[in-house]
């Protein structure tokens, strides 16, 4: 191997290392907000917390949804509509995440502050 290439190799492998740094999770004392909308209406907000347990109903003249809140972990566990696709997407813990209903006509997403710009998968 010539000089280069272990000068290269090092500058690569500290590139790849610096770009994880750009990839850590949010602060863990942000605050986030629950938001749960029904027909482009906020129908309830909530603050979530460390400790923060409950289910909560929704019932509208378009349906009837079931969120479950464990901590700062949201997951739709009920739902009236026929296909179910809002029970099968995955639980949300981050600003900008969002559940959707779309028969029940109902938006469940996070808001707070985040360092990053986006999330890729």
């Amino acid at each position: 191997m010539k000089k280069g290439d272990v000068i290269t190799g090092i500058l690569l492998i500290a590139i790849t290392c610096c770009s994880f740094l750009f990839m850590l999770p949010q602060r863990a004392d942000s605050e986030l907000t629950l938001v749960i909308k029904v027909n482009s209406e906020t129908y309830k907000e909530i603050k979530l917390t460390g400790n923060y347990n409950k289910l909560v109903e929704i019932n509208s003249p378009f349906g009837y949804n079931k969120i479950s809140i464990d901590g700062k972990k949201v997951k739709m566990v009920e739902a009236g509509c026929e296909d179910g696709l809002c029970i099968r997407e995955a639980e949300i813990s981050r600003p900008h995440e969002s559940i959707v209903c779309l028969p029940n006509r109902l938006i469940v997403y996070l808001t707070g502050e985040t360092e990053l710009d986006y999330v890729s998968y």
